[in-house]
């Protein structure tokens, strides 16, 4: 899975991997996972069939857009936690921590 599209020089991308999967999972929740199409999710956020499929592979993608960053947070907060602390504390703070996103994403956050 792609979580962006390559730089191929020209004019700048009008969308990102992020906005579409923002765009589909309120379609998501709004109309359900199955009655949501690829046409669908394309249309409503104003790109091709073809600019979505340059971002993800297939329309399950989109609702792991920002575990890699994620899960590579997480093996950093883990590896940076102290070592005699016991395991679940950390555990439990890290994997919160790497959960964490910007207020303005709260929304997003809780439709995945």
């Amino acid at each position: 899975m792609s979580t962006s599209a390559p730089d191929r020089g020209g004019r700048p991308a009008l969308t990102s991997a992020h906005h579409l999967a923002e765009v589909a999972q309120a379609l998501f929740v709004e109309h359900g996972f199955e009655a949501t199409s690829v046409d669908d999710i394309a249309a409503a956020a104003g790109v091709s069939r073809r600019t979505f499929f340059r971002y993800f592979s297939t329309k399950s993608d989109v609702l792991w857009v920002e575990s890699p960053t994620e899960l590579g947070t997480f093996r950093r907060l883990l590896a940076e936690a102290p070592p005699d602390e016991p395991w679940t504390e950390t555990l439990s703070r890290e994997a919160t921590a790497a959960l964490r996103h910007p207020p303005e994403e709260r929304t997003w956050m809780r439709h995945r």
